[in-house]
């Protein structure tokens, strides 16, 4: 009898198998594939080919365009040489005009130096130094040309006559200078003997007009607690087309000091001239200040002993207080005592100084002329009680209104002085003269003088001693 074997265990699962290659078989089959040798091989050698065909297209740029520049470097180094740019400013100035040297620099920005710049054998300027642009490449490589900015000129030094000679040469920087230099700037810029004003050194501008010409310098400087500015204009050339015959000019200043007077200063003055070789024309000067304004006119002329001032002032309603130099003024809420003379006043005369500079000239100046007062007061004295009290005037104090009044007036270095003084109150007349020194101190008399119908009193003197803030009276 056979012996059959048992059946074997039965199971829950049961192994299949499929020849279809799933997900991550097909992982496993490109894995496989590019651990490949060879082909690794061939797409690496692809990418370096295409990073190195980039970087010698690169390259290539790079040196068109550093040959290009190098070129046109070359070209500009003789163009901008001493000897090339003198030679170009000689002919487009029309006078001589020599350069020691010059240099390319590119730090700290890049610019072109010139060095000792001597124009016309009359002007040596220390350096100038032109600013070179260079943002635009597509500029400097397609017109093959340098890009420049503006000009700055070492601090200079000019008298009267190399300051003319400068300015009549303006209307030629046009040609002489690249389109794209826009302007020329001096930052310290001393003018001596040639601007009234002090020694200050001036800052100087000048830049092209729309036309695209150099037509004005415009100087500006600090005086003060105010400002000056001057804009100088060549106003023509001669007839054999040399410079400038004229020069005109423009004033426009801001705290200007009151003449003999410092501390004191006009709120802000205009004018208006010309500058000739021999001669300055000052055709209108106008102040305008909250105590009053001013209008004159002067002329400057050079004679056999150096140069004399001539002009003459008028004025609108002045505060008489103000041309006194008092501090107070006339105003009571300054908190102080009351100013010697109030009262507005008309103001006409002559203006007069001589000078062996044009700067001292003006520096001398002098003005002569009348005043013409209207419903004044003149205090610290009761003028009438004196005439009705001699021998009573010390500490008498007060003060005595006045309808009208007259007087010379004398302003100089040595100070103010109001001379023939006549001023009229009812039956009260007043004669004399006071003078008003540098440093504020008053001298003077007046003569007091009480005339009615029938008689007239012998005068009483008074005599002024003191300063203007604090004056004193006496017998």
């Amino acid at each position: 009898m056979t012996r059959r074997e048992p059946d074997p265990p039965s199971t829950d699962f049961a192994i299949t198998s499929v020849n279809v290659p799933d997900r991550l078989d097909m992982l496993e089959l490109q894995g496989r594939a590019h651990q490949n040798p060879p082909a690794r091989s061939r797409r690496h050698l692809r990418r370096r080919g295409r990073v190195w065909v980039v970087r010698i297209v690169a390259l290539a740029v790079v040196g068109v365009v550093g040959w290009e520049a190098a070129q046109i470097l070359e070209a500009a180094r003789a163009e901008l040489s001493p000897a090339a740019i003198s030679l170009r400013l000689s002919r487009t100035l029309g006078v001589p005009v020599h350069i020691a040297d010059s240099r390319l620099r590119l730090s700290p920005a890049p610019h072109l130096e010139l060095d000792g710049v001597d124009v016309g054998d009359q002007v040596t300027i220390p350096a100038v130094s032109l600013q070179l642009q260079v943002r635009n490449i597509g500029r400097l490589l397609v017109e093959r040309r340098l890009d420049w900015g503006a000009g700055e000129i070492a601090p200079l030094s000019l008298n009267p006559a190399q300051a003319r000679f400068l300015l009549g040469l303006l209307p030629r920087l046009r040609a002489a200078l690249p389109d794209d230099v826009g302007a020329l700037r001096c930052a310290a810029l001393a003018l001596a003997d040639t601007i009234p004003g002090g020694a200050a050194p001036w800052t100087m501008v000048t830049d092209r007009s729309p036309g695209g010409g150099f037509d004005r310098v415009t100087l500006t400087r600090s005086a003060g607690s105010g400002s000056v500015q001057l804009t100088l204009s060549p106003a023509g050339q001669s007839a054999a087309g040399g410079a400038a015959e004229a020069i005109s000019f423009q004033l426009d200043e801001t705290g200007a000091p009151l003449p003999t007077v410092p501390r004191e200063t006009f709120d802000r003055v205009r004018g208006r001239g010309t500058v000739e070789r021999d001669r300055i024309v000052l055709d209108s000067l106008v102040i305008t200040d909250r105590r009053g304004g001013l209008r004159a006119h002067a002329v400057v002329q050079r004679d056999a002993t150096g140069w004399a001032l001539r002009g003459a002032v008028d004025s609108g309603q002045m505060d008489v207080a103000a041309v006194l130099g008092d501090p107070a003024g006339s105003d009571a809420a300054d908190g102080g005592a009351p100013p010697l003379l109030a009262g507005t006043a008309l103001i006409s005369g002559r203006l007069a100084g001589r000078g062996d500079t044009v700067a001292n000239a003006f520096a001398d100046l002098s003005f002569t002329g009348r005043v013409a007062m209207q419903d004044g007061t003149l205090n610290g004295v009761d003028l009438g009680y004196a005439a009705t009290h001699p021998g009573g005037i010390e500490g008498s104090g007060g003060s005595t209104p006045f309808r009208s009044g007259t007087a010379s007036l004398d302003i100089g270095r040595d100070g103010v002085a109001l001379r023939d003084i006549r001023l009229r109150a009812g039956a009260l007349a007043v004669v004399g003269e006071v003078t008003v020194t540098g440093n504020r101190r008053l001298s003077g008399s007046l003569f007091a003088d009480l005339i009615d119908a029938m008689r007239a009193q012998a005068p009483v003197r008074v005599t002024i001693r003191g300063t203007v803030a604090q004056p004193t009276f006496g017998g």
